[in-house]
């Protein structure tokens, strides 16, 4: 079994509006964090941890 049969890939448009947020939201920490890299910026280790 692979994984795109077991989780099928879900378009922005199909996804309820809190989802689409979510991917939106994920997308652009992943952007920044490949700016940061690319730049050299180190990153404080407390943004990187989720709150309890």
């Amino acid at each position: 079994m692979n994984l795109t049969s077991r989780y099928p890939m879900v378009s922005y448009e199909e996804a309820s509006p809190e989802v689409q947020e979510l991917m939106a939201q994920a997308d652009l920490v992943n952007m920044l964090n490949t700016i940061a890299d690319v730049s050299g910026i180190k990153i404080d280790n407390e943004l990187l941890e989720t709150p309890e």
